[in-house]
């Protein structure tokens, strides 16, 4: 064979296989998403956060991101939003919050999508929030960006009723000062657990053990059935 030829081809398979080896980029790599509400669900100009949470999971993705099995989400800070404004998700948005790596790094396909406006600003859970705005969940096929369609807010999440029992009760008291520094009212929520010798003794004064929940729990979280018992036997 010639040696010039010879030497064609391997530079031909040496450029073949290093062609090959590479990934090459394409429109999915790019992540673009496209975002509304509806004047139906709020009617004026929002300013806060928006979300977009993503999931492998068969639940909704608003209902993480998990403490203990974080997954993808992105968000971005909007100042008077306004209903049916198209708001703009992809690589070069200025100011793009995401975790755990840079939007044009997540390799989305086949996730589900969801977007969560938080329109209650003071209650730290974002997906379950009273208020919060949601939309339909999309699933993401990796296909080109173009193909996903717009995620629309178009739902709230309901209030949760408190339902008081004999030995639980709901209690709320206003805060001047939180009041005065958000604009609206504000004021504080528990649960309160009677003692069991409340109802034979309606005019005795017990002591108050508070309890404050931690990682996003509220009054409502994980409340028992039964009076507060009042001798402990383990001292």
């Amino acid at each position: 064979m010639n040696p010039r030829f010879r030497s064609s081809l391997l530079l031909l398979a040496c450029t073949s296989v290093i062609f090959c080896g590479q990934t090459l980029p394409s429109e999915a790599a790019e992540n673009r998403f496209q975002v509304r509400f509806l004047k139906s669900i709020h009617p004026q100009p929002f300013t806060g956060r928006v979300y977009l949470i993503f999931t492998r999971s068969g639940r909704e993705p608003r209902l993480g991101p998990s403490w203990f099995q974080p997954e993808s989400f992105i968000a971005r800070d909007v100042t008077n939003w306004q209903p049916g404004e198209v708001l703009d998700f992809h690589p070069e948005t200025a100011d793009l919050l995401s975790y755990p790596d840079p939007l044009a790094e997540m390799n989305l396909a086949g996730y589900r999508v969801q977007a969560v406006a938080r329109f209650n600003p003071t209650d730290p859970k974002i997906g379950t929030a009273p208020g919060n705005g949601f939309s339909q969940v999309i699933q993401l096929t990796g296909a080109s960006p173009a193909l996903n369609p717009p995620l629309i807010i178009d739902q709230l999440v309901p209030e949760k009723p408190f339902t008081e029992t004999a030995w639980i009760k709901y209690f709320r008291m206003r805060s001047p000062l939180l009041s005065k520094f958000h604009g609206q009212d504000t004021g504080f929520e528990a649960s309160v657990i009677l003692p069991q010798s409340y109802y034979q003794q309606p005019r005795r004064t017990y002591p108050v053990i508070y309890s404050i929940p931690g990682f996003g729990g509220d009054h409502q979280r994980s409340l028992p059935q039964a009076p507060i018992a009042e001798q402990n036997a383990g001292g």
